[in-house]
């Protein structure tokens, strides 16, 4: 199945992503079990628990909810909630999600009372304030190897789900509508390599910029004056940066289990240049 025809059925709101992928599994094939219990396992939820929320009777909440972008964004769906979070709460989800950090563990960092206000500061992307911050951006850098890792495995362990899930779109005898969101299919968006060309050009210019000495003024700066005017750009770019690291690994480690030219299909179902 090429990389374009795949993208048709991976965007979409969570609710979206997961009645597309239970239309998509056929609960009557003997392969229904096996692809179950590879979500399940990784995701780490019980497979009845999954089934509700793939037929949806249930609606996912709290850490299962975290969990499911990480793992929905694995095999190649963009859950758009996951996708439009920006520092720090795309951090603190792959932390909780990924299952790097514990709800508990998170909730006595952050200096919340119990989870369920930590999952409410997520939905509703309160913004964090002083020491709040500051533990957010500690927690992050020390367990960040750990999430860029998590994302190779989860990539490795779900491509052969992902494969199952293929194969299983490609036997179905039935078709089932898409997910296509017309907000974000307007005719004239830019094109992807354009955009791509271009953002390399901008990062090549920065890391000239910064070499010639840039850094070295950033870095004699006053902090607080620094963190006021920049803290989530840097933030932010750190975050990109990171995950473009981690495809980059994930192309690289080709001979470790994930096939040459299947990185992008892994990461968003990026269409593949015709």
């Amino acid at each position: 199945m090429s990389g374009r025809a795949r993208k048709k059925y991976t965007r979409g709101e969570l609710k979206e992503c997961l009645i597309t992928l239970g239309n998509l599994l056929d609960f009557k094939d003997s392969n229904h079990q096996q692809l179950m219990q590879a979500f399940s396992l990784l995701s780490k939820i019980p497979e009845q628990t999954l089934t509700g929320f793939l037929i949806g009777e249930k609606i996912p909440d709290g850490l299962n909810e975290l969990r499911l972008y990480c793992c929905f964004t694995a095999i190649g769906f963009e859950v758009i909630e996951f996708s439009k979070r920006q520092v720090p709460h795309h951090e603190v989800i792959e932390l909780l999600g990924y299952n790097i950090v514990t709800p508990q563990e998170a909730v006595a960092v952050l200096k919340y009372s119990k989870p369920f206000n930590l999952y409410e500061a997520i939905r509703k992307e309160f913004k964090y304030r002083g020491e709040k911050s500051t533990a957010v951006w500690e927690l992050w850098v020390s367990h960040k190897e750990a999430v860029e890792q998590a994302r190779i495995e989860y990539r490795k362990r779900l491509h052969g789900f992902a494969e199952l899930l293929a194969r299983s779109l490609e036997s179905s005898s039935v078709h089932h509508a898409p997910v296509v969101r017309e907000d974000e299919t307007v005719a004239g968006t830019v094109p992807n390599e354009t955009l791509a060309v271009s953002a390399l050009a901008i990062m090549d210019g920065l890391a000239g910029l910064l070499t010639a000495g840039a850094h070295q003024a950033l870095v004699c700066m006053d902090s607080i004056n620094l963190k006021t005017r920049s803290e989530g750009t840097i933030r932010q770019l750190s975050l990109y940066l990171n995950e473009l690291i981690s495809i980059m690994t994930i192309s690289e480690g080709g001979k470790e289990g994930v096939p040459d030219g299947d990185a992008s299909d892994l990461h968003g179902g990026c269409p593949k240049s015709r």
